[in-house]
């Protein structure tokens, strides 16, 4: 007997995990006018191969893998063909199909087949050996979708002002699992009050020339440029440079907006960062001096507040002046009430006020001297 075996993956490219296996086993008598008594052919399945329910055919016809009148059968894991009497010497065929099991990536599958007769001294053994790859996920690459983000930040402590140095990164990724961005560029038009530092770029944390020379990034007319090519991942893709803020910025805002695009993404994102400038025009910030506060009132100097007023505010109403208190005159001369100044006016003595108080007094003892006088005269009138 003459016999072979042949497999051939329904899935197309590498087998891999879950694809549809097509088996093939043939065999013919190469004696002429001799016969073959009950020729069988039949394949036990290898471990990591699963039959295909109703994939059986016996020479070109399909059978029921049930044991029945038929000429094959599927049991136990064993694939049977039955051939009968055989006294040509042509091809006869037994095919089925087999799916590989999970698990079977990096493994070699060989399955041996079995060619037997009555009358067979020896029986055929044909086998045919596959080997399952990794399943490799192809992407759709119509459907990803960008995130990106952009942020910056001053070497040195301190507000910002002309002369700094300042550090940006700009970063995206893919959101989608399993798809893919084509040509992913990240770049940075830089605005005008921002200066390029000259051999600050990297891409992806890798340090590259600022020339368009065959590696991942450049810098060209005010354009930093990162190219980091097809991405199938979801993980952050970065550039980093760093620029000089410009004299004469001070005061300024200025708004800086990267671009990160990919061939089949249907619009750029356009991450941006926002910087405020402080100092003056020369780019040095020098915060103004307070005035100095008031110095406290001292005697002899009234016009001076006792207390520095700050703006927006009015000056605090002083109480009066009390008797008890010195007060000091315009003639410098020392009196018994205060002559202080409080907003802008100086209290005087006062002198009403006394002379109230001597002639209340002086009337109670009038009163009373014309009481006494009276009471006097009654009490000698009554003597008499």
């Amino acid at each position: 007997m003459e016999s072979h075996k042949t497999s051939k993956d329904l899935n197309g490219g590498n087998v891999e995990e879950g694809d549809t296996i097509e088996y093939a086993i043939q065999t013919r008598n190469t004696v002429s006018g001799s016969t073959v008594s009950n020729l069988v052919i039949s394949d036990e399945l290898p471990e990591g191969l699963e039959y295909v329910p109703g994939s059986l055919k016996v020479d070109g016809k399909p059978v029921t893998d049930a044991k029945d009148e038929d000429n094959g059968d599927y049991e136990d894991d064993k694939v049977t063909g039955k051939f009968g009497f055989i006294t040509d010497m042509n091809w006869h065929k037994l095919e089925f199909q087999a799916k590989v099991k999970a698990g079977q990536a990096g493994r070699t599958i060989e399955n041996i087949a079995k060619v037997s007769g009555d009358n067979l001294l020896v029986t055929d053994s044909p086998r045919e050996a596959i080997t399952v790859v990794e399943k490799v996920i192809v992407p759709d690459p119509e459907t990803p979708v960008l995130e990106s983000q952009k942020v910056s930040k001053k070497l040195g402590s301190g507000s910002i002002k002309a002369g700094d140095k300042l550090v940006y990164t700009v970063k995206a990724r893919n959101t989608v699992p399993g798809t893919m961005v084509s040509n992913l560029v990240i770049a940075d038009e830089l605005p005008a009050g921002l200066a390029y530092v000259p051999g600050t770029l990297k891409v992806d944390g890798h340090k590259v020339t600022d020339k368009a020379d065959g590696d991942s990034g450049y810098y060209a007319a005010g354009r930093v440029v990162g190219e980091i090519g097809d991405v199938m991942d979801t993980k952050w893709h970065t550039i980093v440079f760093q620029v000089q803020v410009e004299e004469g910025q001070a005061g300024k805002k200025i708004k800086n907006i990267g671009e990160v695009a990919g061939d089949n993404v249907r619009a750029p994102e356009e991450p941006y960062e926002e910087i405020i400038v402080g100092g003056n025009d020369n780019g040095n910030h020098q915060a103004g001096k307070p005035s100095k506060p008031g110095q406290p009132g001292k005697p002899g100097q009234p016009d001076k507040p006792d207390k520095p007023v700050k703006p927006g505010e009015k000056e605090p109403t002083k109480p009066g002046p009390t008797p008890e208190q010195p007060w000091v005159s315009t003639g410098g001369g020392n009196g018994t009430e205060s002559g202080s100044k409080n907003n802008g006016q100086h209290y005087l003595p006062k002198t009403a006020t006394n002379m109230y108080t001597y002639l209340l007094a002086g009337g109670l003892l009038l009163i009373a001297g014309m009481w006494l006088a009276r009471r006097k005269k009654t009490d000698k009138k009554n003597a008499s």
